[in-house]
């Protein structure tokens, strides 16, 4: 009877919970986005209640810098979690490396940093703002045929700077004759005069690339100013707050967007998101790692470590998202991330509508017009 409780108790289930981390910027004076936080919390909760081996998240909140970024790394690693779910962070440069010798995978939706699109222990579901600048280039030289361009833009040493002195490179190559660039500072509020500057040529497009208080500001400067040129705004502004303001306003989305109901992941992330704020394209990012995540760790097949079933994966479907491939080549320049695609969409009479058909579309293949 000794022999076969132990031979059972062999063959009982590990129930003990699986640890993964989360970083996020919160209260940090380059922005706060706790919505990403609370949404991952609720996709938690949810897993929870039919998983047998439950999901224990841990958190670490960073202001935004290399030095506390690294220490939120270290703290997590101690840890010892199966993967760390990357929220918004503008110190990756810090928590990286961390990750990359601990070997412990770094799983993100929105990616602002060029450490988050590089690294070897990165996998980047989506590809954030170069995602949604490439696919938007590709609509408005491809379909919209336009010639002048105006770009406004909060600046930020690092991808986003980057992503946009690739978009300009490419939207010159696309046969746009006249591009207007204003940066704008952290810290700058009053966006008019550099709405202004950038349209003083009266443009056919204006691309705004900010988070969801930016675009706000954006739009009601163009506003005021009684602009005529069409808006493009990224997926960060997807956000109860921006879209009464973005009557015909374009935005990207690398989800599926939340007051599409009929879709039915976004049915489930409506339901059991955390219910304290509106629902937002970061809120849905956090909820879609989770489920992400959860479905990658319960994928049947032999077991093998979470980073090798990532890079094994080929059009592997995605919670509210496109399927992903995390094979190095989608965006060849930017090899962590897994899928370029987005959803365009645009707001009409106060309800969004689909661009492009419905379909997601991608603008990866313009960068073989910088790369040859």
């Amino acid at each position: 009877m000794a022999a076969l409780a132990v031979g059972c108790s062999g063959d009982k289930a590990d129930t003990r919970p699986l640890v993964v981390g989360l970083i996020n910027m919160e209260d940090a004076p380059q922005g706060s986005f706790p919505e990403l936080r609370r949404d991952a919390e609720a996709a938690v909760r949810y897993v929870n209640q039919t998983r047998s081996r439950p999901l224990q998240l841990e958190t670490c909140i960073t202001q935004g810098a290399p030095e506390a970024s690294a220490a939120c790394a270290n703290q997590l690693v101690a840890k010892r979690p199966v993967a760390v779910l990357g929220g918004v962070d503008l110190g990756t440069e810090g928590s990286i490396p961390v990750f990359e010798q601990a070997g412990v995978p770094y799983v993100g939706l929105t990616p602002g940093l060029g450490d988050e699109l590089t690294s070897t222990s990165s996998f980047m579901l989506a590809g954030g703002i170069t995602a949604d600048l490439l696919a938007e280039i590709e609509y408005i030289t491809g379909t919209l045929k336009a010639t002048r361009v105006a770009v406004v833009h909060q600046e930020l040493p690092g991808l986003q700077d980057t992503a946009v002195l690739v978009a300009q490179a490419i939207l010159r190559q696309r046969g746009v004759t006249d591009l207007k660039t204003v940066p704008v500072k952290a810290g700058v509020t009053d966006l008019a005069p550099a709405v202004k500057a950038a349209t003083v040529n009266n443009p056919d497009v204006l691309m705004a690339v900010f988070a969801a208080d930016g675009c706000r500001r954006v739009l009601d400067a163009a506003r005021a100013a009684r602009l005529k040129a069409r808006v493009f705004l990224p997926s960060s502004c997807l956000d109860a707050g921006v879209l009464p303001a973005a009557e015909g306003a374009v935005l990207a989305s690398t989800l599926v967007p939340y007051p599409f109901t009929a879709d039915p992941d976004v049915a489930v992330y409506l339901a059991h998101r955390a219910g304290d704020t509106p629902p937002s394209a970061l809120g849905q990012a956090g909820f879609a790692l989770v489920m992400d995540l959860h479905q990658a760790l319960s994928a049947p097949g032999k077991p093998v470590g979470l980073a090798e079933r990532l890079r094994a994966s080929r059009d592997t479907p995605s919670f509210m998202g496109h399927p992903y491939t995390c094979n190095g080549q989608v965006i060849t320049i930017i090899p962590s991330v897994c899928s370029a695609s987005v959803r365009l969409v645009q707001v009409v009479n106060g309800q969004l509508t689909n661009l492009a058909g419905g379909e997601w579309v991608t603008g990866a293949p313009l960068v073989k017009l910088l790369t040859g």
